[in-house]
């Protein structure tokens, strides 16, 4: 469950925070499968004013895209209408149900729970902060 957003950024602290909160208030929510992430892009390409959307650094690198190229910080980097095409047209939405695992349950309880030492020790121990993402 949390493999995907310990190595990835842009939102996903957020998504973490609702997890976890649904977590401890309806745990049922998530093992029934219905927590689902409904992801914003990285890259908008405009090209003559149509816009190309790509979801992940390999998407992107994978493409032949040509034009005006935009990194998208996050959904409040969108303008509306760009939200509106890239995260609710069939082409583009990308909607991943969050499949629990007894190892994610626990490690976002751990993580994410009143103990500060799991937390403490997973960010000392197991966080490169020599690799910088933007």
């Amino acid at each position: 469950m949390l493999k995907n957003w310990i190595n990835s950024s842009d939102g996903y602290h957020i998504g973490l925070l609702i997890a976890a909160a649904l977590r401890y208030l309806a745990p049922e929510f998530i093992n029934e499968g219905r927590l689902c992430w409904l992801r914003s892009p990285l890259y908008i390409v405009n090209n003559n004013n149509v816009e190309e959307y790509y979801f992940t650094d390999e998407e992107y690198n994978e493409s032949k895209a040509k034009g005006t190229l935009s990194r998208a910080k996050g959904l409040g980097a969108l303008s509306p209408e760009q939200a509106r095409n890239s995260m609710f047209t069939e082409k583009y939405q990308r909607m991943d149900t969050i499949v629990p695992s007894p190892e994610g349950n626990i490690l976002l309880e751990e993580l994410m729970g009143k103990d500060v030492e799991p937390r403490r020790e997973f960010v000392f121990n197991k966080i490169d902060f020599r690799e910088i993402r933007e």
